[in-house]
């Protein structure tokens, strides 16, 4: 719920596209941080494009914007 709730600048209780994507950019950092290869992870894709593709598939019921559910449901189908 933390993390959640710090991406989530102007606390309306979900992530729109603009606060997703910065949580996708510091996903990326964490990882290239950790040794992974965020570039080939992407696979062409540029960051807007990779955050874009994260959303729509997080964004379950496509009202476009990120709810804390859809957001738990898919960092624990991640890990």
């Amino acid at each position: 719920m933390d993390a959640f709730n710090s991406y989530d600048a102007d606390k309306s209780g979900f992530l729109n596209k603009k606060e997703f994507s910065h949580f996708a950019e510091d996903l990326l950092k964490i990882m290239t941080q950790g040794g992974i290869d965020a570039k080939a992870l992407l696979g062409g894709m540029s960051n807007k494009e990779f955050a874009d593709t994260m959303f729509a598939g997080i964004d379950l019921d496509n009202n476009g914007k990120i709810s804390y559910t859809e957001f738990r449901t898919a960092i624990q189908k991640s890990g």
